[in-house]
């Protein structure tokens, strides 16, 4: 959306009225639509990049933990914990040669939901895929 707004302004239109801006605004300058232009190209640069998220890095004790109360509570042993990339890429391999969602879920640990979470991330299932499994 912010791309968007930003090419309707690089054209010299208000993007919230739609209304071309005056002749005198600093977007119709060379240097401006330049700025705004460069802007938009370096935004969807980042944008086509894939999204990095801090991994979270359990102790030895706490996994222990956190696997004795998904034990407790009737949850896979794993239910909850972060997703190595080496784990991530043992699902997708799994997946393309034919496993069950059910068989990788066991091998790992984890619910079927969790396994069809990541695996649509992976862009290997369908988003309705995933929510069928609600």
């Amino acid at each position: 959306m912010l791309i968007e707004e930003l090419e309707i302004l690089a054209m010299g239109v208000n993007p919230n009225t739609g209304e071309d801006l005056p002749k005198s605004s600093v977007v119709h300058s060379i240097e401006g639509k330049r700025i705004l232009f460069t802007l938009v190209s370096e935004l969807k640069v980042l944008d086509s990049l894939p999204k990095k998220r801090k991994k979270r890095i359990l102790s030895e004790a706490q996994q222990k933990a956190l696997m004795e109360k998904n034990i407790a509570e009737d949850k896979p042993a794993r239910s909850h914990f972060p997703w190595s990339d080496e784990e991530l890429n043992q699902i997708e391999n799994e997946y393309n040669l034919g496993a069950t969602l059910s068989d990788i879920a066991k091998e790992f640990q984890r619910s079927r939901l969790a396994i069809a979470v990541q695996l649509e991330k992976l862009c290997l299932i369908s988003i309705e895929e995933v929510e069928a499994l609600k």
